[in-house]
């Protein structure tokens, strides 16, 4: 009985150890540990503190490893930086030059215009002004008006032949017109009635290709006939005209209203 009572007071305290072992807490409050745990502790902890030395180590190469891997990567970036900015720099630097010469370019085509225009307003003028001495500082006779560059009187009444009409305009002092230009003919062309035709100073005697300004052995200076012409209905066309806003061959004999100009210019 007494041993029996011995071993169930042994298994009540075990079990009252036990239940007080799993109520306390599981941290290890160590003052000084290497006198509190002894060197047992240290050996047992020893391989972990080892592991943890070993692999700082590598963790600090790696660590140095990825800065020079980046550093390496902005340096690569920073080139390809500079190479796309120079190529920037030159494309720049050439669409500008090119902009450029496209604007000198222009510029030199504006002042030959420029050039080519006031040549030729020079010429008008000058033309006007030897127009107007061969007037002989005679006055315009009051039907004459300015088309162009010279003074002209278009008879849009009165028809006659050829030769009467330039009888009729020496009696004003002038002739039948010889038109010098295409600017002067337009200028013509827009006082005339289109339905109508009207002599000028222009001729042909002998050779069928040679017009010339009158009785004077001087090529017409300008001509612009209707497609088909000139187209000679008999022997006796001879004389130019102008209808429907072109030059056409007639009988010289026919009677037409006709143009005179108030100079000498044939």
């Amino acid at each position: 009985m007494f041993k029996l009572a011995i071993l169930l007071y042994v298994i009540i305290t075990g079990n009252r150890y036990s239940s007080l072992a799993d109520h306390a807490p599981s941290m290890c409050l160590l003052q000084d540990p290497p006198n509190q745990c002894g060197e047992f502790c240290l050996t047992a902890l020893k391989p972990l503190i080892d592991h943890i030395a070993n692999h700082q180590e590598l963790w600090n190469s790696r660590d140095a490893f990825k800065l020079n891997e980046t550093q390496t990567n902005l340096a690569r970036i920073k080139e390809q930086l500079e190479a796309v900015q120079g190529t920037l720099k030159d494309i720049s630097a050439a669409d500008f030059k090119g902009r450029l010469t496209q604007i000198e370019d222009h510029q030199t085509a504006l002042e030959s215009q420029l050039k080519s225009v006031q040549i030729k307003m020079e010429a008008q003028q000058t033309a006007l002004l030897e127009s107007l001495s061969k007037v002989n500082k005679k006055s315009i006779p009051p039907n004459f008006k300015r088309m162009g560059s010279r003074f002209f009187d278009i008879e849009s009444n009165l028809k006659l032949d050829w030769k009467s009409a330039e009888d009729s305009c020496r009696q004003v002092g002038g002739h039948l017109a010889i038109i010098q230009s295409g600017e002067e003919f337009a200028a013509i062309n827009a006082n005339l009635d289109r339905t109508s035709i009207y002599w000028l100073g222009i001729t042909e005697h002998a050779n069928r290709t040679d017009f010339v300004s009158l009785n004077s052995d001087q090529l017409a200076p300008f001509l612009k006939w209707q497609p088909g012409e000139p187209k000679y209905i008999d022997k006796s066309s001879h004389c130019v005209v102008i209808y429907k806003g072109q030059m056409w061959v007639d009988p010289c004999k026919q009677k037409a209203l006709f143009i005179c100009q108030a100079d000498d210019v044939i």
